[in-house]
């Protein structure tokens, strides 16, 4: 699973959630430096959330196996309703009744106007289960945010969603996952020394 690369609103550290922006200049030299990361990788099929931001990522990775990008509604970032296009900043200080309830418990509160992390984490659970049974054995590549994933990751681990505000996965980070064993394993987590390497 891949954290899609920086967009301009991650470089200003603005609330994206749904809304559609696209990938920065240094996003773009990032999911370049995935693609050379994945290429060695046998990979048989690659998924995306159909933003943009995750879905030029994907077709980046995509080139060098040749392959198309499926894109998959429900692997969309968390709803972020009133939140979307706020800073952080302005976020904290706009929104500090919400902030508080979620600084205790993030997968207890609804973002106003938008989801719960508990919706998020069941459709993009139920997204990656079905990619899963598609591709029994094989290696497959998906692309989607950095909410989404958490959600995964700590679904595939039996921990409570709680636990995702102890986790980080930075823009064109990679996990591992092994799905083919029961329960699921991680292999790795946030791997981003590639988007460290000279071209």
């Amino acid at each position: 699973m891949v954290r899609h690369c920086q967009t301009d609103w991650n470089a200003e550290r603005r609330i994206q959630g749904k809304t559609d922006v696209p990938l920065g200049a240094a996003g773009r030299h990032q999911a370049e430096a995935l693609a050379r990361l994945l290429a060695v990788e046998p990979v048989s099929a690659v998924y995306s959330s159909p933003l943009r931001r995750a879905a030029e990522t994907a077709e980046i990775i995509a080139r060098p196996h040749s392959l198309p990008v499926r894109l998959v509604a429900d692997l969309r970032e968390l709803d972020q309703g009133e939140l979307e296009g706020l800073s952080v900043e302005e976020m904290r200080s706009n929104y500090r009744e919400f902030w508080a309830a979620w600084s205790r418990d993030p997968a207890g509160v609804r973002i106003p106007g938008g989801e719960t992390m508990a919706e998020l984490a069941e459709r993009v659970w139920g997204a990656v289960s079905g990619i899963v049974r598609q591709h029994p054995g094989e290696t497959v590549v998906v692309v989607t945010h950095g909410f989404a994933l958490l959600t995964v990751v700590a679904r595939a681990l039996d921990l409570e969603l709680g636990y995702i505000r102890r986790f980080r996965v930075d823009c064109g980070g990679v996990c591992r996952l092994d799905f083919g064993r029961q329960p699921p394993a991680l292999l790795s987590f946030n791997e981003t020394v590639h988007l460290r390497l000279p071209d």
